[in-house]
């Protein structure tokens, strides 16, 4: 179940499936910007979701895990409608995890991929 920030968006976490940890929200009038594209904050947001939960997850949900790099492209402007962003670990070591994430719009293509940097913490 969302909470906070995540339910504020209407997130929805679908959860992982072959190493890749997905989530989704039905983007609409209160994710778009005024020339009608789902805003890059809410994009931005997807993205680190996703990655942030796949480490997580590899993590047991025990560590706090927070980002410390994040980059990000924009490859389409998105459309209101069904966004699923999925996130896979690149690369784990004992103190620091790397992940990448890919967005895809309604139709399944890719809008928005990002990778990120997370640190572990007590």
């Amino acid at each position: 179940m969302a909470t906070g920030f995540n339910a504020l968006i209407g997130l929805r976490h679908i959860g992982l499936d072959d190493g890749r940890y997905w989530i989704e929200i039905d983007a609409g009038d209160a994710h778009v910007h005024e020339r009608g594209f789902v805003h890059g904050g809410v994009i931005l947001s997807l993205l680190d979701i996703a990655m942030a939960r796949v480490v997580r997850h590899g993590e047991g949900g025990e560590r706090y895990m927070p980002t410390i790099e994040f980059n990000a492209s924009f490859l389409r402007p998105i459309e209101p409608g069904r966004l699923r962003a999925c996130g896979t670990i690149l690369k784990r070591s004992r103190t620091l995890c790397r992940a990448e994430a890919t967005l895809f719009d309604a139709q399944g293509r890719p809008c928005a991929s990002g990778r990120a940097a997370f640190v572990s913490q007590p």
